[in-house]
């Protein structure tokens, strides 16, 4: 198995127990098991369910380095280690605007935001514990966080999306 591979299969093992555990479930609910999504940004929640949230995995990107978390330009084309940014991610359905277009009330717009934050804190941690776990396991020389970012609300959707880069191990 591939070192991306092996780091991806414990990054969904982190995302299951963070948002699939019904003993500890998030503030918006459980999200079902995440999926691998192609690109970046917020996926489109159409047919996800009744509880309408998606869990997801992008690998956004892939480059050599050696100065890591810098990308090395070199004609020793194969010389450096690879490094991987990922990004995971909740999407959810949002209230931010009613059916006639109005805002909520406060209360709602409040425990939006409460679940965005909760959503925030359990990326973070899944993050952390998978950084650590993968030094452990010696899958990568380092990493590092890169920014937690709340889209929309677009389509009636708002994710939060976090990210970073992995120093993969030769």
């Amino acid at each position: 198995m591939a070192r991306t591979d092996r780091l991806i299969v414990a990054l969904l093992e982190q995302l299951r127990e963070a948002f699939n555990n019904e003993a500890k479930p998030p503030r918006g609910g459980v999200t079902g098991p995440p999926q691998l999504r192609a690109g970046d940004g917020i996926p489109a929640l159409d047919n996800f369910g009744k509880d309408c949230a998606l869990l997801f995995v992008n690998v956004t990107r892939r480059y050599r380095t050696t100065s890591f978390p810098e990308a090395t330009v070199s004609t020793a084309r194969c010389g450096a280690a690879m490094a991987v940014e990922l990004q995971i991610g909740v999407a959810r359905c949002s209230q931010a605007l009613t059916h006639t277009g109005g805002l909520p009330s406060a209360e709602v717009m409040a425990a939006e935001f409460a679940t965005q934050e909760d959503d925030a804190d359990r990326l973070d941690a899944v993050l952390c514990r998978l950084g650590n776990a993968a030094e452990d396991a010696d899958l990568i020389h380092d990493w590092l966080p890169t920014g937690t970012d709340v889209l929309g609300p677009e389509g009636g959707t708002v994710a939060v999306i976090a990210q970073a880069v992995f120093h993969l191990a030769r």
